[in-house]
């Protein structure tokens, strides 16, 4: 369901990768990826807040998960954070 959700969201169909994405996260709950692939998800749908939160799930369980990192600041620059997005990207 992983590749299925970065299909769906290459083509932009939002809802059918946050499912996927989803479930991915309910039954592996361990798995990095699935965080954050549900924030990009979240990410490239506006919603910054909870796209934040699922970069930051991903980063607990791989720390030196690059890409989390920088979604993460992305969300950040999205909400007005700043000191954050700076944070994030340094």
């Amino acid at each position: 369901r992983l590749h299925r959700a970065r299909l769906y969201l290459d083509l932009d169909d939002f809802a059918a990768a946050l499912d996927d994405a989803a479930a991915v996260v309910a039954a592996e709950p361990d798995n990095a990826e699935g965080y954050f692939l549900r924030g990009g998800v979240l990410q490239a749908s506006g919603d910054f807040g909870a796209a934040a939160e699922d970069f930051t799930a991903a980063l607990a369980r791989d720390p030196r998960h690059p890409l989390a990192r920088l979604g993460r600041a992305v969300c950040k620059l999205g909400t007005e954070d700043f000191a954050g997005a700076e944070a994030d990207a340094t």
